[in-house]
């Protein structure tokens, strides 16, 4: 019984030019990948920085307020003395009766339920 060969080779080194450029392609495309990841990598850490540099002068901003705060407050009670305390407070529930008012009520309720418990 005689077989015959349905394929038929073809050139000599074909194949291997075959290969060779898949090879190239696959590499290629590795190399354009590792590319975009260091631009992705990059352009997040240079937000993080941003970002970081932001939140930090914020920071930097509201301690400063809280502390030029307290500097005036630590002034107001070395400059005025106790009686000079009460007369501010009797001049802002002067200027302002409703709501010296409504925290007077608050704070007597407040209180109430402190010494109740």
């Amino acid at each position: 019984m005689a077989t015959h060969a349905s394929h038929t080779p073809g050139p000599k080194g074909d194949t291997g030019s075959t290969v060779a450029g898949a090879r190239d392609k696959a590499a290629q495309a590795a190399s354009s990948a590792a590319d975009a990841v260091k631009e992705a990598a990059g352009a997040a850490a240079d937000k993080v920085r941003q970002v970081a540099s932001t939140v930090g002068r914020q920071a930097e901003g509201a301690a400063g307020a809280v502390g030029e705060t307290l500097q005036d407050s630590g002034r107001y009670l070395q400059e005025r003395d106790l009686s000079g305390m009460l007369e501010d407070c009797t001049d802002l529930v002067r200027r302002y009766p409703l709501p010296a008012l409504l925290l007077g009520v608050a704070a007597g309720y407040c209180m109430g339920r402190i010494l109740r418990s």
